[in-house]
């Protein structure tokens, strides 16, 4: 059997029936488009056209992959539905001599969504988690006994982990400014898989924590990471069980408000939910606000109109963000996050500032010790 192994795909065969009728194919699991595609030759008997493969019923069972740690097996893979068939020049007439240089083969490929987890067998030792999105840490970091390695696509966790398994995405996510998506569990000798769950369109905004002057240093990195993953997992696990929920979407709200790439006017709102959870009461009080973001209360007063006016009062957005970050300009005496967008635009330099704000606000609350960036996100 040729089954070949490249960087985030895995190759090998599978048993594929179509409406009942079996037959060996290749496949291999694409980890970048996160799906299992499988070729299949059709033509004679068996599999004779190409329109009886748009709406079969599929399934596929004796997966086996190859990986450089050995062979991979899955009894059955749970398939949700085909997401595409395609190949088999169809368009092109067959001929004698193109059926002989394989010139239009009659090989056409089937693309599987698989929404359930694929549990898949193998050599496997210990206990590891992988995540995306990626943080470098330019080697490991030790945590406590749970070894981090990062790079700019994925996290790597090794270590057993107790406690809930939400409480260490947020956790993770604070530590890297970002949210964070569990895509592998390796256990002993078993592989769990959550294919299409963790490609997002999202950007990289600087962490929470200090990593350096001009470049990350690993000592830096390494110091604040575990400062910054102790703090956020004490603070999840002493929360009241009624406040944890309530807690954790508002954190990961806020952190997908810096990551994902949207217009300013959705990452306000998402701030905007931070701000309501972070206050504490259904009402925002500026008192309270100038209180736990640490600022005047002309400025706690410009942020709370802006948000009542945006989401009770149902102003222009534009109009409202305009008028509350001209008051903040002339209310704060301290230097203010500069980006070149916040410059030619007042909704980002008002994000900017909030953003600024509820970052360091949220490393206060949750105890973290360490440094943070001057400016966030």
């Amino acid at each position: 059997m040729a089954i070949e192994t490249t960087d985030l795909y895995l190759r090998g065969r599978c048993q594929l029936s179509v409406d009942g009728q079996a037959t060996e194919a290749d496949c291999y699991l694409n980890l970048v488009e996160q799906r299992l595609e499988c070729s299949l030759r059709i033509g004679g008997d068996r599999f004779p056209d190409f329109s009886a493969m748009m709406d079969g019923n599929y399934t596929v069972t004796a997966l086996e992959l190859s990986s450089p740690v050995g062979r991979l097996t899955c009894e059955r893979v749970p398939i949700a539905f085909v997401s595409s068939v395609g190949g088999g020049g169809w368009s092109i007439a067959q001929t004698s001599l193109s059926q002989a240089l394989a010139i239009d083969p009659k090989v056409i490929q089937i693309c599987f969504v698989v929404n359930e987890a694929l549990e898949l067998s193998g050599p496997f030792d210990g206990t590891e988690r992988l995540f995306c999105q990626g943080f470098d840490t330019i080697g490991t970091v030790n945590l406590g006994g749970l070894l981090f390695n990062g790079t700019k696509d994925r996290i790597s966790l090794a270590g057993q982990i107790t406690g809930e398994t939400a409480d260490l995405r947020v956790a993770l996510g604070m530590c890297v400014g970002v949210p964070v998506r569990e895509f592998a569990l390796q256990e002993p000798g078993k592989l769990s898989i959550w294919l299409n769950n963790f490609q997002q369109r999202t950007t990289q905004p600087r962490p929470f924590i200090f990593v350096g002057e001009t470049f990350r240093e690993v000592e830096v990195v390494g110091q604040n990471l575990t400062l910054v993953y102790d703090a956020a997992r004490s603070y999840l696990l002493n929360l009241p069980p009624q406040s944890k929920p309530g807690a954790r979407n508002a954190i990961l709200t806020f952190l997908h408000g810096r990551a994902l790439a949207s217009s300013y006017e959705l990452k306000l709102l998402a701030a905007f939910h931070f701000l309501e959870w972070f206050d504490g009461s259904k009402t925002l009080s500026a008192g309270q606000i100038a209180k736990r973001l640490d600022v005047s209360r002309a400025e706690a007063e410009a942020i709370v109109r802006s948000r009542n006016d945006v989401v009770h009062n149902l102003k222009d957005i534009s109009a409202v963000i305009e008028t509350a970050w001209s008051a903040i300009r002339m209310t704060v005496d301290r230097p203010l996050p500069k980006t070149e967008r916040a410059r030619l635009n007042a909704g980002y330099g008002y994000l900017n500032y909030l953003y600024s704000l509820l970052g360091n606000s949220l490393m206060r609350e949750i105890g973290y010790g360490g440094k943070t960036q001057p400016y966030l996100p």
